[in-house]
């Protein structure tokens, strides 16, 4: 008897699931079991489709079938499954048999070099009757695959506040054609700027060595806006059957806003006479929020006219919120006949970016009359307008630039007259060096004698 109830104590200490039943306590071993993979790396970008393979070892006893099994999926960062994680599709797999299924995930370009996948088993054995849940990881390396799809995006700086576009070209540089091809655009995190509107429209086709263009339209404040702006886009597209993904984290320049405004413009004398000199002035007025510097201004001068003085002529900065006088002068030729000339004045400046930004005036002038020159003794020239009064302006028209330029109306007859004086110079030259050589030959001879 004592040898029997040690029998059945060995037994008990040996195989306590046979005796499940009778003590309450255990529970009937589950199956063993192995989940595998044999991808071992994902493409950045893509839609990768993951096979997922579940193979059932056999138990200890019985080797139990392994019954409606659910698997659940925990994505590491940068891979997105497009199954919210969950695949309840997979059949009864039998001891010694496996099962496959194919888990579709998004492979973001910014997920790390090296990823774990953690997959999540529940299934029930023996009839149904005990159920098993665990935890298994699956590491995968990722690399970068080349897309055909291409982007650029228009404006990369922003120089204007309130509604307006961004428009996102995008350009298929492989040999098949894309199709279903979506934009998304975010901006978070930052205040100044903001979205408007829906998304854009897909595009339904870009053909091979084709591009697209898609408009998002977006606002843009004043209110704690920085210089820099970091917008989001993804780029989802079929390429042939497969969905891929392209990731763009760009940024907006922003340069401030600067509003240049020509006021005030006037000319001087009002009534310009031909050979004379006068004056464009105008006040420059920064409305905007941001200070242009190296400011420059230039008369482009047409036909006839030319710049009296340094062209063009440098402002330096103008701060936000203020004002610079500016004056620039010209010259009206001797050939310009009486009539309204256009005089565009172009003022360029710098942002805060550096970007060279333009903005432009036209002045009218107008032309009446001829101005005459007097040659005064000593050959300065004066010059006397066509009323008869002396306008001493011209007293400048023999300055090197403007005899270059063509204009004075005393040029030939100065001319003449430094031609002939130079003329009398030389030969009163001649005329004193022969008179002496003829002394010195005299004095000579009459040494000898």
């Amino acid at each position: 008897m004592n040898k029997t109830i040690m029998a059945l104590l060995s037994m008990m200490v040996l195989f306590p699931v046979v005796f499940a039943g009778v003590s309450g306590t255990s529970l009937p071993a589950a199956p063993s079991f192995q989940i595998t993979s044999n991808m071992t790396g994902l493409c950045k970008g893509r839609v990768d489709y993951i096979p997922i393979k579940v193979t059932n070892n056999g138990g200890m006893l019985g080797d139990p079938a392994m019954q409606d099994i659910t698997l659940q999926f925990s994505p590491p960062r940068g891979i997105t499954s497009f199954s919210n994680g969950t695949a309840t599709s997979m059949p009864t797999i039998t001891a010694f048999n496996s099962s496959t299924i194919y888990l579709p995930v998004l492979v973001s370009t910014n997920a790390s070099s090296v990823v774990t996948l953690g997959v999540n088993i529940n299934y029930y054995f023996w009839n149904l009757q005990y159920s098993d849940s665990e935890t298994r990881n699956l590491t995968f390396s990722t690399y970068q695959c080349a897309t055909p799809l291409s982007m650029q995006v228009y404006p990369r700086i922003i120089t204007n506040t309130g509604a307006q576009n961004l428009t996102f070209n995008l350009t298929n540089n492989g040999k098949t054609s894309l199709k279903s091809v979506s934009v998304g655009v975010s901006i978070s995190g930052r205040q100044g700027i903001a979205i408007l509107g829906n998304p854009p429209q897909p595009v339904n086709l870009i053909l091979p060595n084709h591009t697209a263009n898609v408009k998002q339209q977006i606002y843009v404040s004043l209110q704690n806006i920085s210089q820099m702006i970091p917008v989001n886009v993804s780029v989802t597209f079929y390429n042939g059957s497969n969905l891929n993904q392209l990731l763009d984290n760009t940024f907006l320049l922003f340069g401030g806003i600067i509003n240049m405004t020509p006021t005030s413009v006037t000319i001087s004398p009002t009534s310009i006479s031909s050979g004379s000199t006068f004056s464009i002035s105008f006040v420059l007025t920064n409305t905007g929020t941001s200070a242009a510097s190296s400011v420059t201004a230039t008369a482009l001068a047409p036909a006839g006219f030319a710049h009296y003085g340094t062209s063009p002529t440098f402002v330096g900065s103008v701060a936000a919120d203020s004002q610079t006088p500016v004056t620039l002068s010209l010259i009206a030729g001797s050939n310009v006949t009486t009539g309204t000339y256009e005089i565009p004045v172009k003022i360029t400046y710098l942002d805060e970016l550096r970007n060279s930004l333009t903005t432009w005036v036209n002045v009218s002038a107008n032309v009446q009359g001829t101005a005459t020159t007097a040659v005064v003794g000593g050959g300065g020239a004066v010059a006397v307008g066509a009323a008869g009064t002396a306008n001493a302006a011209n007293a400048n028209a023999m300055r090197a630039e403007y005899r270059r330029a063509g204009y004075g109306p005393g040029d030939f007859l100065n001319l003449i007259i430094y031609a002939i004086v130079a003329v009398i110079v030389v030969v009163v030259a001649f005329l004193f060096i022969r008179r002496r050589s003829k002394r010195k030959q005299k004095q000579r001879e009459k040494e000898k004698k």
